[in-house]
């Protein structure tokens, strides 16, 4: 048995990226809320990183300038990226961090 048996390399979980707005830790914000991210996720995942920034600042100055526009607390936007980096490579979380870098710096 032994050297017939393959290590697989953990891939993260599907449901947790599709189903991420289900997460515990984001049961206190507005489903309404979670549901503009989910849509915004949506469209950008399609995106390379080039795209992605235009992308966002785009979709935060449409919510910006709509009369019902959405406040996020840092605290729910804590917690939202917080589970957007479940399951994520090394990498991957490191493009998520240099992407709020830039956030930060636009604002």
């Amino acid at each position: 048995m032994t050297g017939n048996r393959k290590i697989s390399k953990q891939e993260p979980d599907a449901s947790i990226e599709k189903d991420w707005t289900q997460n515990k830790s984001l049961s206190g914000i507005d489903p309404a809320k979670l549901q503009f991210l989910n849509s915004i996720a949506a469209q950008g995942s399609q995106k390379g990183m080039q795209e992605l920034l235009p992308f966002l600042m785009s979709a935060v100055a449409q919510n910006q300038n709509q009369s019902g526009r959405m406040h996020f607390t840092q605290q729910e936007m804590d917690a939202i990226i917080q589970v957007l980096k479940i399951g994520k490579s090394p990498e991957e979380t490191a493009k998520i961090e240099r992407m709020l870098q830039l956030i930060k710096m636009l604002r």
